[in-house]
């Protein structure tokens, strides 16, 4: 009897993650080469005699034996002073009450405070850095300097690096708005309009909203407000007009002429008329939207025309807009506008994100996983490496598995294995990728 390939190749597979183990001091590159060379090597076909597959077989199942005993007995890495904390494991979930933040102290004393409603993910040591996966909400962390540890925190498809120094980061994955400001300290942030990545220093806020715009804020020194003018005394009355005051008043003489006015006494000036208050205009489409009011928004953009809009806005706009539409859980309008970004800008990074977004909408709105598969291939296909990979990958991962589709999950678990081993999906990557 022929020994089964698939078997085989379980067995290399077993023994590529244990060696993965042994070479945590190489780099990832390093890693991920050694590892192929090894899957490559257990997963050979045989001769075809039953002898040498039987051979074959047993010293794959020793090899991976030896492999995982060698796993199990390595020594812990960067023993921390005080009372030894409990066996990290691969992950450890945080998630902040809706009323009241959530406090939380590491080994090393790094000090974490999660806000209410907040969710975090500690995802355990990486061979470069720890990481701290921020899935909604907003988080304060202080991390002491001088331990020669590096953090790594991401919120969506932003990522900060962090060394020793305080901050407060917050994501919301419904908006894609991220906002970081730093207490102390320099941190380094990549995502989406940051190009190479942008260092901030203390004083320093970063918001990002979507893919649009970003705000980069200087903290000031408070300032006393400027001196206004000083207030204007009303005019003083008249003197009185020189001469000997008559001693009684005296009738006048009756004259056929009009009769001389009276005198008029002095008075405070008449006050200017209130200026004329007029209703303010309606808010546009996109105030609306900053404002997270969607469906208004998309009836204000309605209000305008939408062909109009899609002749007439740039790309970014159109993006956002596309974004209100799927916030508003308008698939057709959300569609017809993304459809309208890449028919005007072909073969541009937004047209490719538009590709991205449009999965979003087929899989979050309409619910067709199916259809969301082939977008976020597309994208994948124009924008290899583009900044929305990880989520794109992380997307379809959700997609197979929901469709059932075993085969395509692993393959596309192992695509996103090789590339982002700590990312926000690893644990599910992990999970499919298993035979």
């Amino acid at each position: 009897m022929e020994p089964d390939p698939r078997g085989i190749e379980r067995l290399g597979a077993e023994i590529a993650r244990a060696h993965d183990a042994l070479l945590d001091g190489r780099s990832a590159a390093e890693r991920a080469a050694s590892r192929r060379r090894l899957v490559a090597a257990a997963t050979e076909p045989s001769r075809p005699t039953r002898t040498t597959a039987r051979v074959a077989t047993a010293a794959l199942a020793a090899a991976a034996a030896v492999a995982a005993v060698v796993w199990w007995i390595r020594p812990a890495a960067e023993p921390t002073a005080g009372p030894a904390p409990a066996p990290p494991a691969a992950e450890r979930w945080l998630a902040a009450p809706a009323d009241a933040p959530l406090e939380v102290t590491l080994p090393d004393e790094t000090r974490l405070s999660l806000a209410a409603s907040g969710r975090v993910r500690l995802a355990g040591p990486a061979a470069e850095a720890q990481r701290i996966v921020l899935e909604a909400g907003a988080l304060r962390a202080k991390m002491p300097a001088g331990t020669g540890r590096r953090w790594r925190v991401a919120a969506g498809p932003f990522e900060v690096w962090v060394t020793g120094t305080e901050f407060t980061v917050a994501w919301d994955p419904a908006a894609e708005r991220f906002s970081i400001e730093l207490h102390e300290g320099a941190v380094r942030v990549l995502g989406p309009l940051l190009a190479d990545g942008r260092e901030l220093t203390a004083g320093q806020t970063l918001r990002v909203y979507g893919r649009e715009r970003l705000e980069l804020i200087e903290r000031s020194a408070a300032r006393e407000p400027p001196a206004g003018p000083a207030p204007v005394a009303p005019p003083a009355a008249p003197p009185a007009p020189a001469g000997p005051s008559p001693a009684a008043p005296v009738a006048p003489e009756p004259s056929a002429g009009p009769a001389p006015e009276a005198p008029v006494e002095p008075t405070a000036p008449v006050p200017a008329p209130p200026p004329v208050v007029r209703p303010p205009a309606a808010p546009g489409w996109e105030e609306l939207a900053l404002a997270r009011r969607y469906p208004e928004a998309l009836a204000a953009a309605r209000g305008v025309g939408l062909d109009r809009l899609c002749a007439s806005l740039s790309a970014s706009s159109l993006s956002r807009l596309a974004d209100v539409a799927r916030y508003a859980r308008e698939a057709d309008d959300a569609t017809r506008l993304l459809d309208c970004l890449r028919r005007r800008f072909p073969g541009t990074p937004a047209a490719a994100e538009a590709a991205f977004t449009y999965g979003r909408v087929v899989a979050d709105v309409r619910g067709n996983a199916l259809a969301a598969t082939a977008w976020f291939e597309l994208y994948l296909q124009e924008s290899p490496d583009g900044p929305l990979a990880r989520e794109a990958l992380g997307r379809l991962l959700e997609m197979y598995d929901r469709l059932g589709n075993a085969p395509a999950a692993r393959r596309a678990a192992e695509r996103y294995l090789r590339r982002f081993p700590d990312g926000a999906h690893a644990a599910l990557a992990r999970r499919l990728a298993e035979p």
